[in-house]
C-alpha cells in the first residue's frame, strides 16, 4: 500500500463523489475507486488501508459489521458516510456504531477527513499520564512506553497546563491528588474549547461505588483499575484507540 493511498468504496459514481476524490488527490492522496463488495473486502482485509465507504439504502449492514470486524484485525481504518439512523431503522439488538469515523453524508469536511487520515496512519499515539505517586508514573510509563509516546505529569495543575501547549490522543488520569483532583481536572478540560475534546480515562485504585458515579456523571471515555494487571491496562488502553468512534465535527483527533 503507499503511504497516502486511499480507498474509495462506492456503489455508483456522482459529482460528490467525484469531487471528494478530487479534493483527496489536491492533498496529496492517491485514490483508488471501488465499486464492488469483492474489491471493498479486498481493501479492509489490507493491513492499515484507509477505506471510505459511502453507504446506500442497498449497502448491507451485515456486510460493513463483517468488514469492521476484518479491518480490526489488519488494523484497517474505515470511515463511513452516511447516516446508519436513516439507513438502517431496524438495527441489531445491542447495535450502536462501528469502530471508525462517521460523516453524515455528502459534501463532507474534508479538513475533518484528512486530519483523520492523518491521525490514523500515525503509529505511535500520544498519552499523558496524570499521577501524584511516582512509582505509578515510573510503572505507567514502562508498561506503555514500547507502544507508544508516553509524558507524565505528576498533578492535576500541570496536566492543564500541559495539555494547553501539547496536543495528546489520551490522558490517563488519576482520581484522588493533591489540588486539583482527577475529576476536577476533566471538569476544566471540559470547560476549555481548546481541550473539551481530549479522551480522558481514569486510572485510579477507587473501585467505590460513589467514586465510580461520581466519575461516570463526567462522561470519561474509560475507568481502569490500578489492581488490574499491568497486561490488562494495556489492554484496555490499545482497545480503546481499536474501537474509537469519532464523528465529524463532534469527537476530537
Amino acid at each position: 500500500m503507499n503511504a497516502k493511498e486511499v480507498y474509495v468504496y462506492a456503489e455508483f459514481q456522482n459529482a460528490d463523489i467525484q469531487q471528494l476524490e478530487e479534493q483527496l488527490r489536491d492533498f496529496g492522496y492517491y485514490v483508488r475507486s471501488i465499486s464492488n463488495y469483492e474489491s471493498a473486502q479486498m481493501a479492509v482485509e489490507e493491513e492499515k488501508s484507509h477505506v471510505i465507504i459511502i453507504l446506500t439504502a442497498h449497502t448491507e449492514l451485515q456486510q460493513l459489521i463483517t468488514w469492521s470486524e476484518q479491518a480490526q484485525l489488519v488494523n484497517a481504518h474505515l470511515y463511513f458516510v452516511g447516516n446508519l439512523d436513516e439507513l438502517y431503522p431496524e438495527k441489531p439488538s445491542g447495535f450502536t456504531k462501528m469502530p471508525g469515523v462517521y460523516f453524515s453524508g455528502l459534501p463532507l469536511d474534508i479538513q475533518f477527513l484528512t486530519e483523520a487520515i492523518e491521525y490514523n496512519r500515525r503509529d505511535e499515539k500520544r498519552i499523558l499520564v496524570v499521577d501524584d505517586e511516582p512509582i505509578m508514573l515510573r510503572s505507567a510509563k514502562v508498561w506503555l512506553g514500547d507502544d507508544f509516546d508516553v509524558a507524565l505529569v505528576n498533578s492535576g495543575e500541570t496536566a492543564i497546563s500541559y495539555l494547553n501547549v501539547h496536543p495528546v490522543d489520551l490522558v490517563l488520569l488519576d482520581h484522588r491528588m493533591p489540588g486539583l483532583s482527577g475529576p476536577d481536572v476533566l471538569k476544566v478540560l471540559r470547560r476549555n474549547e481548546q481541550t473539551k475534546n481530549i479522551p480522558v480515562i481514569f486510572l485510579t485504585a477507587r473501585n467505590d461505588k460513589e467514586s465510580i458515579v461520581q466519575v461516570m456523571a463526567l462522561k470519561p471515555n474509560g475507568y481502569i483499575l490500578k489492581s488490574m494487571s499491568p497486561e490488562e491496562i494495556k489492554e484496555s488502553v490499545v482497545d480503546f484507540f481499536k474501537n474509537r468512534i469519532i464523528t465529524s465535527g463532534v469527537d476530537s483527533l
